[in-house]
C-alpha cells in the first residue's frame, strides 16, 4: 500500500540519495547544503490514544532555522515496524493544514498546477518501510516551521499483557515537551513499564485513563512504554477515525488459551476480499499469510467460508468448506483473483 499526501506549500520530495536516520534517532529535518545536518527541534507535543489493540500516535514538532537565509530540507520521521501513516500537517500562516490523500496521478496533476501558479507545492509519499519522508520548504530565516505526523500502530502482546512503546530520543534540550496518553475504555489502570518522564501516572477520567506531563528546557531520551494487562486478545479490531474513515487491524498470533476457549466443531466465516488491480503484491501476500494462520489456528472440524470479492463493486458470494484447518482450495482461489 502506498499513501500519498499533498500540501500547498511543500517542495517535491526527493527519493534519490536521501540520508537515513538510525532507528534510535529522533524525527529530523535534514538541511540542504549543510552536510545533511539536522535542524534543531525546539518543541514537541505527543498525543497518544490507545483503544483496544490499536494506538494512534500524533507527534507535532517545531523546528528552528538558525540561519539568516531561507532554508529547505527533508523531514525524516522514523516509524515503528507495525505502523501506518494516517495523517500529516504543516503550519501555513500560523494554522496547521492537513495533507489530503489522493491517487498518484491526481497528486502529480495538482503539483504541476500549483507550480505554474508560482506557489511552492509539495508531494509527500509513504511507502512500506520504516520512515516517512517529505520535503519542507520554505523555512524562513531565523524562523520556525511546525509539522505534525500521525500514525496508527498495533500493540505488541504476549500471554500477560499488550504493550505500547514509543522511543523518545531528543538528546538536545527542548524549550517545551508535552505528552498526553489517553487509554480508552480500560477496565484497569495502565501500568507504566518504562518512562523518561518522572511521575507520569494515570488517573481515571470518565471511562478513560489519562496521563499527562509537561517539561521545559530539558532533553527527553529513552523509551516510553505502558502495559495493558486486560486488553482482549481479539482476532480483529476496527477503529473509526471519522464519519467515513475506518481502520482494520488483524492479530493472527492470538495466545493458544484464547483460541482454545473459542473452539467449536462447526464455524461460519465471511471474507470480504479486495481484488482491485492496483493492489501491491506485498500487501496481498501479507493478507494471504494472515488468512492461512487464521484457518490453521481455529481448531474446528469444519469451517463454512463465504468469500465475497469486490473491485468497483461486489461479486456474488462463493462458498468453500474447510475441514480440519486445511484450506488450500480457498487460498488458491484467492491467489487466482490477483
Amino acid at each position: 500500500m502506498k499513501l500519498r499526501l499533498c500540501l500547498s506549500v511543500l517542495a517535491l520530495m526527493s527519493l534519490l540519495s536521501t540520508p537515513t536516520l538510525a532507528q534510535d534517532a529522533p524525527p529530523a529535518i535534514m538541511l540542504d547544503g549543510e552536510g545533511h545536518k539536522p535542524m534543531h527541534v525546539t518543541a514537541v507535543d505527543v498525543q497518544v490514544k490507545v483503544d483496544g489493540f490499536v494506538a494512534e500516535t500524533r507527534m507535532t514538532l517545531t523546528f528552528s532555522n538558525p540561519h539568516n537565509r531561507v532554508m529547505g530540507g527533508e523531514l525524516v520521521f522514523p516509524l515503528p515496524e507495525n505502523a501506518t501513516i494516517s495523517g500529516y500537517a504543516l503550519d501555513i500562516h500560523g494554522a496547521m493544514v492537513d495533507g489530503v490523500v489522493v491517487e498518484k496521478d491526481r497528486a502529480r496533476q495538482i503539483f504541476e498546477t500549483e507550480l505554474r501558479k508560482g506557489i511552492d507545492p509539495g508531494l509527500a509519499e509513504w511507502t512500506q518501510g520504516n520512515a516517512f519522508r517529505t520535503r519542507v520548504y520554505p523555512i524562513p530565516p531565523n524562523g520556525t516551521r511546525t509539522v505534525m505526523v500521525r500514525y496508527l500502530s498495533t500493540l505488541t502482546s504476549d500471554a500477560e499483557a499488550a504493550t505500547y512503546l514509543l522511543p523518545l530520543n531528543f538528546k538536545e534540550p527542548l524549550k517545551t515537551f508535552h505528552m498526553r496518553v489517553d487509554v480508552v475504555r480500560s477496565q484497569v489502570v495502565p501500568t507504566v513499564k518504562q518512562s523518561p518522564l518522572a511521575n507520569f501516572t494515570f488517573k481515571k477520567w470518565e471511562d478513560h485513563y489519562v496521563a499527562e506531563a509537561t517539561l521545559e528546557d530539558q532533553a527527553v531520551t529513552g523509551t516510553f512504554g505502558i502495559a495493558l494487562p486486560d486488553v482482549p486478545k481479539e482476532w480483529a479490531v476496527v477503529e473509526q477515525a471519522g464519519p467515513d474513515t475506518f481502520y482494520f487491524a488483524g492479530h493472527p498470533l492470538v495466545p493458544a488459551h484464547e483460541t482454545e476457549r473459542k473452539v467449536k466443531s462447526h464455524q461460519k466465516v465471511t471474507i470480504l476480499w479486495d481484488a482491485s488491480g492496483g493492489r501491491e503484491a506485498e500487501a496481498v501476500k501479507s493478507e494471504l499469510d494472515f488468512l492461512s494462520k487464521f484457518i490453521a489456528t481455529r481448531k474446528c472440524k469444519q469451517m463454512d467460508v463465504e468469500l465475497v470479492v469486490f473491485r468497483h463493486q461486489a461479486d456474488g458470494p462463493r462458498r468453500f468448506v474447510v475441514k480440519n484447518n486445511e484450506g488450500p482450495a480457498l487460498i488458491k482461489a484467492i491467489k487466482e483473483l490477483n
